[in-house]
């Protein structure tokens, strides 16, 4: 498919424009590779990003000035003898990333082809697409706000922008570029991984490389429990039997209780965020925590102002992907700053994110967790970063030390059991860690520190957001337990190298095992109904509601071409609803209600537009309308489920309304501004 390609083509553009600009920065054209891509893409944001917030150049020319911009700054760093030294020594280097990179973009392709579906269901597809198709329709920044018609999108949104962006220059439609973005993010996420893994070791590079790609890219050890709950025919945990075949029970595989390990809470590995293929901000999120954490290793290797000051531009951009990664990957890089240095400048940033931090507790933005999670739960999750870690510390010391460990331990368990904190294990991995700090071992200690840290932040804390009691803390387990499942997975890779045999050997088994999740998840989302179905092989990720709801489909292209305010009914979440702003991003009334809410809108606005949709739609007031700028009223399945026939029908008595599509199932209206009120 030629969208394939054209995507393809457009972002190894980027990596290769860049990669001279990286070079230069780090002092790192061996390492600077894995992460050219990311780092170009974070210039042309950020170019497109105030070009257009400050309304300097429209989108479309801010694109255009953002990668003319790229491209002079690379010319201009190819100059530098430093650069031209280096490039003739990793050519070997570059092929074997590029072999990776366009495998692992075309394997999910492939995956794609099979699970196409923007769909409501068990994903936020809808709101995402609707995102990307706000910024598309959009000559300035910020994108106007898809489901709350009249204002500006407040939630993070680079993610979608990078995504339009490559839309935009490639020229592919964006129901198809949806899916090709997602099967970028994930290239450039395996290809960073292997070349941290690659560059963190002085031995055995491709082996270790490799093996960092796997770890990141595991899953839950919970599938394998699920598997032999199959095979021994009895409960095990939550884990039922499944009465039928090997292929059927792959087929109907239950990927979705895995996710709700810790009670109300969501819990995502990387590589499910993927299979999913929901282009939220937490999967978009995970190639440039890769990529940053590459930069990290390469200052840590040599640190200067450039690379310092370029750093920092980076991170910061983690404010406008996911700003749930900031706080962690921002004292990181100062940590590691001081750490290179011993200039106590650098824990000044460090000290302001900790007054922060108890700025938001006295004011409870940050709450105190009462449920936390259970031994058993955390095994499900993260037992073989566990024991790779626990083997490691293990032959890393001496016979003495390790009692001491063991007994410490055992100490902290205790007492942590006693407390109802089964977690508390967990400190004992930062003072065990840093008996083992030579050199070569610093920096993925300092990665598991970071990990352990965030892990019982979660235990301690959760983030104070609209979700109330039990599930306070499920978007505080989900974002930050995806930071500790890279920051530990990048680390682990490291240790294992080292382990000796019989530790090696159990390591392996656990990779297989949490290897059985994503495999099986892999073959059953595609086949489960409530993930969409599609009939034929495609990336057109609305091509089902061509085959399921083809009035719907024809009605929804009509309008994509338009302009303004398009009333149709209120949404519910996760429903077939906010489908015609969702597909089309024209801004309506009022999308999905909790999503608004969760983007800091309050619930009696929220309420009040639902009620004054519901009141256009049973009594039209052109005077309703005007306030909320209608343009059009769509009337399809939704509407006439929630208001039915007759009262749809009164729409053609009003003068100041007129038809101006009918495909038998949908009709849309348009609202005729210069008509008197009825």
């Amino acid at each position: 498919m030629m969208e394939v390609l054209l995507f393809l083509m457009i972002i190894e553009v980027i990596g290769f424009i860049s990669f001279p600009i990286v070079a230069f920065l780090f002092k790192s054209s061996n390492l600077g590779y894995s992460f050219s891509k990311q780092f170009g893409v974070v210039i042309v944001v950020y170019t497109v990003w105030i070009l257009s917030s400050f309304r300097l150049l429209e989108l479309d020319n801010s694109i255009i000035f953002a990668v003319s911009l790229l491209f002079m700054l690379s010319l201009l760093t190819l100059k530098h003898s430093y650069v031209n030294i280096k490039l003739n020594n990793i050519k070997l280097n570059i092929i074997l990333q590029e072999i990776i990179f366009i495998s692992a973009y075309l394997v999910l392709i492939g995956y794609l082809m099979f699970k196409p579906e923007i769909y409501f269901a068990y994903s936020e597809d809808f709101m995402d697409f609707a995102f990307l198709n706000s910024i598309l329709k959009t000559n300035y920044l910020p994108p106007r706000d898809p489901w709350f018609a009249g204002a500006n999108l407040s939630y993070y949104y680079f993610g979608h922008l990078i995504s339009a962006i490559l839309i935009k220059i490639s020229g592919v439609k964006a129901e198809i570029g949806y899916n090709l973005a997602v099967a970028t993010f994930f290239s450039m996420s395996v290809q960073s991984a292997f070349g941290i893994g690659y560059n963190l070791t002085k031995n055995k590079k491709k082996l270790h490389g490799l093996l960092t790609v796997i770890l990141i890219f595991t899953g839950f050890t919970s599938g394998f429990l699920q598997l032999l709950a199959y095979l021994i025919r009895m409960n095990i945990l939550d884990y039922k039997p499944f009465n039928g075949g090997f292929i059927d029970w792959l087929l109907s595989f239950d990927f979705s209780s895995a996710t709700r390990t810790i009670p109300n809470t969501i819990n995502f590995y990387p590589l499910f965020t993927f299979l999913q293929g929901d282009m939220h901000a937490h999967l978009m999120s995970i190639p440039f925590q890769l990529a940053f954490i590459g930069i990290c290793l390469a200052i840590y290797k040599r640190l200067d102002v450039t690379s310092l000051i370029s750093s920092l531009i980076f991170v910061l951009f983690f404010i406008g992907l996911n700003a749930w990664d900031f706080p962690a990957y921002f004292i990181l890089l100062f940590l590691l700053a001081y750490l290179k240095t011993k200039n106590r400048i650098f824990l000044i940033p460090i000290a302001v994110i900790a007054v922060i931090f108890l700025y938001a507790i006295l004011n409870n933005y940050i709450g105190f967790v009462n449920n936390r999670t259970d031994i058993v739960s955390f095994f499900q999750l993260f037992a073989t970063f566990t024991f790779i870690t626990f083997a490691y510390i293990y032959y890393a010391n001496s016979s003495k030390v390790r009692l001491g460990i063991i007994i410490l331990l055992l100490i902290i368990a205790l007492v942590g059991f006693l407390l109802n904190f089964h977690l508390a294990f967990l400190l004992a991995l930062p003072i065990s860690l840093l008996q083992r700090a030579k050199k070569e071992d610093e920096f993925p200690i300092i990665l598991v520190i970071l990990a352990m840290t965030l892990l019982i932040f979660c235990e301690l804390f959760y983030i104070n957001d609209p979700f109330g009691k039990p599930y306070e803390r499920m978007n505080t387990v989900m974002k930050i337990h995806l930071e500790v499942w890279i920051l530990w997975g990048v680390a682990s890779a490291f240790f294992l190298i080292r382990l000796k045999k019989i530790a090696k050997i159990i390591s392996i088994i656990l990779i297989i095992s949490s290897l059985i999740h994503p495999l099986a998840s892999a073959i059953s989302m595609p086949n489960k109904d409530y993930m969409g179905k599609t009939r034929e092989l495609t990336l057109n990720g609305i091509k089902w509601l061509e085959e399921e709801r083809i009035y719907e489909y024809k009605a929804i292209e009509w309008l994509k071409n338009k302009s303004g305010v398009v009333l149709e009914a209120p949404g519910v979440d996760y429903s077939y609803t906010s489908r015609v702003s969702a597909f089309t991003g024209l801004p309506t009334i009022i999308g999905w209600p909790a999503h608004e809410v969760m983007w800091s809108r309050k619930w009696d606005e929220v309420n009040e537009r639902i009620r004054d949709v519901d009141l256009m739609y049973t009594k039209p007031s052109k005077k309703l309308m005007e306030r909320y700028g209608v343009k059009y009223i769509f009337i399809g399945e939704v509407e006439r489920e929630r208001y039915g026939e007759i009262k749809l029908s009164k729409f053609r008595d009003y003068g100041w309304l007129k038809k101006v599509y009918d495909n038998g199932r949908v009709i849309i209206y348009e609202v005729e501004v210069n008509k008197n009120l009825n």
